[in-house]
């Protein structure tokens, strides 16, 4: 299916794709994010996804099932999930400082990575009450 649209596209006619998978969202060249019936974001996903209020990590150790259970205990921390070897960690800025010093505890290391477009939903899905600055 992707391929036809992509040639639609190409060939320079405007395709609207209405979906829930954000990976395919990424593939579009402009999307429009719907909240409780209202636009709350439009353009390309990289900037919708730049536009995140969250951070995003790769934690890396020797025991990454161990790490994933450990690190929601961490304040800030909204989501993790494997990532190759790695965690995915997604978080709110200020939860940096406490993911350094929980790596440093358990002899992991941590590389911050670019927000996707999935990370901006999931910061605009938490509710107000969890929401950090």
């Amino acid at each position: 299916m992707w391929r036809r649209l992509e040639r639609l596209a190409a060939a320079g006619a405007g395709v609207i794709v209405c979906t829930h998978d954000l990976v395919e969202a990424e593939r579009c060249s402009h999307a429009a994010f719907f909240a409780n019936g209202q636009v709350v974001a439009v353009g390309a996903p990289a900037e919708i996804a730049a536009g995140a209020r969250v951070a995003v990590f790769l934690l890396c150790g020797s025991n990454i099932r161990r790490l994933a259970k450990d690190v929601t205990a961490v304040a800030g921390v909204l989501a993790s999930s494997p990532e190759g070897e790695s965690l995915r960690v997604v978080a709110y800025p200020l939860a940096e400082p406490d993911l350094r010093r929980f790596a440093a505890a358990h002899a992991a290391s941590l590389a911050r990575v670019g927000p996707r477009l999935e990370d901006a939903v999931l910061a605009r899905s938490v509710p107000m009450s969890r929401q950090q600055t």
